[in-house]
């Protein structure tokens, strides 16, 4: 097992893509650990995400989830289209 953020271990062969945590009662997990890194793979990954934060809004505030998807979808598109940053390769840490 890997040494984990999660208040759960890792398995050795999980080598996640991204990874968010807070940690403590601050909540927030995220691994994004796609079983190939194929775009396939990558658009399921990212619409699972996106069910996900449609929930946890629909738990925290009340929001039905398909407005959320929505709103989230358009705002992906247009984030697609124009961006507003544009990203950098970070490097891994060694070990």
């Amino acid at each position: 097992m890997t040494e984990s953020p999660f208040p759960f271990p890792l398995p050795a062969r999980v080598k996640p893509f991204c990874i968010l945590a807070r940690g403590e009662d601050g909540k927030l997990w995220c691994l994004i650990a796609p079983t190939d890194y194929t775009a396939a793979c990558w658009g399921i990954a990212l619409a699972d995400l996106v069910r996900h934060v449609a929930l946890d809004l629909e738990h925290r505030f009340g929001s039905p989830p398909n407005k959320t998807i929505s709103e989230l979808r358009a705002l992906f598109e247009a984030e697609m289209d124009r961006p507003t940053d544009f990203p950098r390769r970070v490097e891994e840490p060694h070990a």
